[in-house]
């Protein structure tokens, strides 16, 4: 567990991120086979200026639960967000999925016990916060709004503190006519969650339509005066259906996100898929690694930093 005099309380204050009470932009990278994390992706992530990682709890056989709901690695888990926290970084938990082809994709039982125990096990690490499920609406095995509801209600019975959040299908939230889906933005929040998540259409333009969207999100909120932070967790990626936009774009849709009044943003990457092939930083391509060195001077000012 981490230390109390030298956790990092993660907060939201209205529609921003807080560390320990202060507004704090969220700047992450994906990294979801935390179960093989290296102290050197850390120790490298935090020296650039990132402050947040993204997990995945159910990473199939490189997950933190076997198929049943059991731990296979909870030390795991405390070492990795343990870690993270003591370099001044969030984690952004995600902790359940809906794609039964690449991942364990519990079933209905399964998925309380497994909130439950990552809940629980993750009381004294305030720099966690949590996407309950991945992309819920996933056409695999999704998670109805109600299904939510549930988890989200086992969920703050076992952490009453905690931040959760939930991730949503491309169209879910912002429709392919780039309008807005009200009733699924209302249903997520009638199911709970203190933060919106969308995972956003990648579309040939989707880094020219990012402030766009960001916008359409936050003027609704504050419309129905329900100001939440929106985070962006899982944007366009290099080599997703042969999409390789360049680092130029990647770093314009980040600061398009940020413009907009986005609370945060995670530079997503398939170089975290397996990390016992090496670490994050070795099996970035080229063009990833240029926005992985130049983002945080992109995204803060110092002030912020």
């Amino acid at each position: 567990m981490v230390s109390q005099a030298t956790a990092v309380t993660l907060g939201v204050m209205g529609d921003r991120f807080t560390f320990d009470g202060k507004p704090r932009f969220l700047l992450g990278v994906s990294y979801f086979d935390a179960r093989n994390w290296h102290v050197s992706d850390l120790d490298t992530l935090h020296r650039l200026g990132y402050n947040s990682l993204r997990i995945w709890i159910d990473w199939a056989d490189q997950g933190f639960f076997d198929p049943e709901g059991n731990w296979r690695a909870k030390q795991t888990l405390w070492e990795v967000v343990g870690a993270a926290n003591a370099r001044d970084m969030a984690v952004d938990v995600t902790v359940l999925n809906s794609d039964p082809h690449t991942k364990n994709s519990f079933g209905v039982g399964q998925r309380a016990k497994v909130v439950q125990s990552v809940f629980s096990a993750l009381q004294g690490y305030p720099n966690a916060f949590y996407d309950i499920m991945n992309e819920h609406d996933h056409a695999g095995t999704p998670a109805s709004h109600a299904d939510l509801k549930v988890l989200i209600a086992i969920a703050r019975q076992a952490n009453p503190r905690a931040l959760i959040t939930v991730s949503s299908n491309e169209d879910h939230l912002v429709g392919n006519d780039e309008r807005l889906r009200t009733d699924n933005i209302d249903a997520e929040l009638d199911a709970g969650v203190a933060i919106l998540t969308p995972h956003l259409r990648r579309t040939p333009n989707w880094d020219d339509l990012t402030g766009f969207r960001v916008k359409l999100l936050k003027d609704y909120l504050q419309q129905i005066g329900r100001v939440m932070p929106v985070y962006l967790n899982e944007e366009a990626r290099r080599g997703y259906r042969n999409f390789s936009p360049s680092a130029e774009r990647l770093i314009q849709a980040a600061k398009a996100a940020r413009d907009a009044g986005a609370a945060g943003y995670n530079f997503h990457t398939g170089a975290c898929f397996n990390l016992r092939a090496g670490t994050l930083l070795e099996q970035l391509d080229p063009e990833e690694k240029k926005v992985v060195s130049a983002l945080p001077g992109v995204i803060f000012s110092p002030a912020l930093r």
